[in-house]
């Protein structure tokens, strides 16, 4: 998808949700790449820890598994680090489609920060850091309950809707893929061929193939594969919905054939994947109820 971003926008509304909730919030771009931030700088626990190669690794896995929640669920997301802050991450979309994600953090739900810091001294104990500073930058860091950041979180979610709404992030030209995009998520449960695409979005098929190369990394028939398996294992894990009605609900329809196509995919029957034990997360997902957003 190809966008264009007011840097300067996004950081009036970044500096307003700062001022209000004192947590330093970020914007990344559907590709976890960083856009725009307030205040600038890191926090000092933050800092040292990125300042290391092995750890700063840690803080991207830590975020793109994130963002990756968020992505399963089209919705907020709170959940304790990879070295035991706090964090929220909230999905920015256009029309059901995920364009960037919102994120705040750096700060402790420890009502006890001596215990909050054995905790976190455990988590760290193997990273390259300097602990002795690293825990002086620990009892720095803001301390805050499990409502207020309920209530953050809550706000970081509008402040989300309304980055695309004002025009942060501005479409550069027609964009054929989020078109293509847009057609197949709003149209999932139905027959979708290449056919049917050219037709509806009256696109070649030189066209359509060229863009779903370019934009999806893959063919256009593959991607909509792609798309109906990875609403499959949303439904499985967060519903309780007959396989069969998933299979419906995914445009496949055929009970067998779902079956094949999904443990090609996955190594697992639709029905061994919804029993195995997923871990769980340390945080909660805030109105994971909310439909499946591609």
């Amino acid at each position: 998808m190809r966008l264009t971003y007011d840097t300067e926008k996004l950081t009036a509304l970044l500096k307003d949700f700062y001022i209000l909730t004192k947590m330093r919030p970020t914007v990344f771009d559907d590709s976890f790449t960083e856009i725009a931030q307030y205040p600038t700088t890191l926090c000092d626990f933050c800092a040292e820890i990125k300042s290391h190669p092995e750890s700063c690794a840690r803080c991207k896995q830590s975020d793109i598994a994130a963002f990756n929640m968020c992505s399963k669920t089209g919705a907020s997301y709170t959940y304790t680090c990879h070295a035991g802050l706090t964090e929220t991450v909230a999905p920015i979309k256009c029309d059901g489609v995920i364009i960037g994600y919102m994120m705040f953090g750096q700060v402790t739900q420890a009502r006890d920060k001596e215990q909050g810091w054995q905790d976190i001294a455990a988590r760290t104990a193997d990273y390259p850091v300097d602990s002795i500073y690293l825990r002086e930058a620990y009892y720095r860091l803001r301390s805050t309950t499990e409502e207020h950041i309920s209530a953050a979180a809550h706000i970081l979610q509008a402040c989300a809707g309304y980055i695309w709404y004002s025009d942060c992030f501005v479409e550069s030209g027609d964009d054929t893929a989020l078109r293509i995009e847009q057609y197949i998520n709003r149209n999932i449960s139905k027959k979708l061929t290449s056919e049917v695409l050219c037709r509806e979005l009256s696109l070649s098929r030189a066209m359509l193939y060229q863009v779903s190369r370019q934009s999806f990394g893959m063919g256009i028939a593959g991607y909509i594969k792609s798309k109906r398996m990875k609403l499959a294992k949303h439904l499985l894990m967060a519903t309780d919905y007959k396989i069969s009605a998933i299979a419906d609900m995914t445009g496949i329809g055929d009970y067998n054939y779902f079956t094949k196509l999904f443990k090609a995919q996955t190594g697992l029957t639709p029905k061994e994947y919804r029993k195995r034990d997923a871990p769980a997360p340390s945080g909660s997902a805030a109105g994971a109820d909310e439909p499946y957003s591609g």
